[in-house]
């Protein structure tokens, strides 16, 4: 079992620094990157195509994937031998997996590299039985990882805390089964519509996070406002909801985020989230990851 975390965290040897110790807001692009179809020197492209806003990937391996070293990780640190941010989120890793995918990393890279349990579907995590085995396996990632220097977080969804989710595994219980206190990061998904205002789930995932994990870092992994794929370029609804993702990253660097991703999907169930296919969202992302970390 790990340690419990200190009040600041990023001065505990026990817990590796936010971003490899960087003084910048991490941005993560989160992109339709499928290791089933993708080259591993693919994955070095796509992250190359997005340089202007993004400083790393948001790499996932659904659970039909089997997980351990994986080539194109071998990839980006040949790239990147000073080492690249990465967030890992395998849906059904094992413990031999992770320590694979753990013994493939170099040092400079591992201290980079962010290591995430999803709360993915969230129907998995209906009953306390389940919620217990995630928190079981995020435990264990803590063990296998954080000697490496490696960061170990638990990727959650804001719509848990929502007052209008009546579903079984809604709820602040619910998130509080899941999340053990000892991890390095706790971050969520908060998706949109093109107007919508994030800034009150971000404030409620905010005021979760104080009231249960204090000193715990918060991020936002998938964070995303989308307009319906038809939708012309330099239309008034794609600035609308290019000033509604802009409010609600303003609201999240003003408390104090560590790092962001950004749901770059252009073509998403009838939905354009791209940030590559909008000069107005692309304007607000290129900004983003000059913002001093945790609120500076």
């Amino acid at each position: 079992m790990s340690a419990q975390p200190t009040p600041d965290q990023t001065a505990s040897p026990a817990h590796p620094a936010p971003g490899g110790g960087r003084d910048t807001i991490v941005v993560y692009a989160h992109s339709p990157i499928d290791p089933r179809t993708l080259t591993p020197a693919g994955y070095v492209e796509a992250l190359a195509d997005r340089a202007a806003w993004a400083d790393g990937l948001f790499l996932y391996y659904p659970a039909h994937l089997s997980f351990g070293a994986r080539p194109e990780i071998d990839a980006l640190q040949a790239a990147y031998p000073q080492g690249v941010p990465l967030t890992i989120s395998a849906k059904k890793a094992d413990a031999a997996g992770v320590a694979a995918f753990r013994d493939q990393l170099t040092p400079q890279q591992a201290a980079l590299t962010l290591w995430e349990r999803w709360q993915e579907p969230a129907d998995d995590f209906t009953t306390p039985q389940e919620r217990a085995a995630y928190r079981a396996l995020v435990l264990d990632d803590i063990d296998i990882l954080r000697p490496a220097g490696i960061r170990v977080g638990v990727h959650e969804q804001c719509w848990t805390l929502d007052p209008a989710n009546q579903r079984s595994w809604a709820g602040v219980q619910a998130l509080l089964e899941l999340i053990p206190p000892d991890v390095d990061i706790v971050t969520a998904t908060c998706l949109g519509g093109p107007t919508t205002d994030g800034v009150p789930a971000l404030r409620r995932f905010f005021g979760f996070m104080a009231d249960n994990y204090p000193g715990v870092d918060v991020g936002f992994t998938s964070l995303a406002w989308s307009v319906p794929a038809s939708t012309p370029a330099g239309s008034s609804l794609r600035a609308e909801r290019a000033a509604a993702a802009g409010a609600a990253i303003d609201y999240a660097t003003a408390m104090g985020v560590t790092e962001l991703g950004w749901f770059d999907f252009p073509a998403w169930d009838g939905n354009d989230y791209g940030a590559g296919t909008d000069p107005a969202l692309l304007a607000v992302l290129t900004q983003l990851s000059s913002r001093p970390a945790g609120g500076g």
